[in-house]
């Protein structure tokens, strides 16, 4: 979203908070909206919030959480004030997803996100809001040079920055996905398949940004993840 594009955002949703909000919260609900107005997702979930009012709830917007991230698509808890609720936020759409509590159990949106099952997700989420992770400024956030991940996540794989877990070499350079797979080349989507495997099991390294695409490689160069 431009800058202009995100002023304009700013602005409608200002203008439903004041229709939703009473008199007496007015002040202390768009305080709330300015704090997290410097992120231009997080200021589309708050105008989606505002205009749909999940159960017809008119209850203020509290705070703005990440649950989690992923490829610059970001899985919100957003608190109101007796409620909290799943939102996924890009920078062109926003989706409502529920209340917090009950969950996600759609495959694919945990999939992306990196969690196994609805179970997986109900586990390994915190039960108190504050120990979510706050929102941060995206100016201040490092991001990979040839894939876009954002620090501390994981690479997409056959970017030429990820590191190999065995070498710490060049992932999409060594011969280490040959090595481990038995064989000369990685000619089919099985073959992939399974050397992604083998990455989760041993441990894929996350983009950290002192990360770059020039660190040495080890080995010959065998070529790309898979041949053209």
């Amino acid at each position: 979203m431009t800058g202009l594009a995100a002023e304009f955002e700013k602005v409608k949703t200002e203008v439903l908070i004041e229709y939703v909000v009473s008199e007496a919260e007015l002040q202390r609900a768009l305080d709330i909206f300015h704090k997290f107005s410097f992120h231009s997702v997080a200021i589309r979930v708050f105008r989606n919030y505002y205009a749909a009012l999940p159960d017809a709830r008119e209850e203020m917007a509290c705070d703005l959480r990440v649950v989690a991230k992923s490829q610059d698509t970001y899985l919100f808890a957003l608190k109101t004030t007796d409620n909290q609720y799943l939102y996924i936020g890009t920078d062109t759409d926003v989706l409502y997803i529920g209340p917090y509590e009950q969950g996600i159990s759609n495959l694919e949106i945990l999939s992306f996100f990196g969690f196994k099952d609805a179970t997986d997700f109900k586990d390994r989420m915190p039960s108190t809001f504050e120990q979510l992770q706050p929102l941060q400024d995206k100016k201040n956030e490092a991001v990979c040079v040839a894939c876009g991940t954002a620090e501390g996540e994981l690479h997409i794989l056959g970017c030429p920055v990820e590191q190999c877990p065995w070498c710490d070499g060049q992932l999409s350079r060594c011969n280490c996905r040959f090595d481990h797979l038995g064989v000369d080349q990685i000619d089919d989507v099985t073959l992939l398949e399974r050397f992604e495997e083998l990455l989760e099991q041993k441990g894929r390294i996350a983009f950290k940004k002192d990360q770059s695409p020039s660190f040495p490689t080890a080995g010959d160069d065998p070529g790309p993840m898979m041949p053209k």
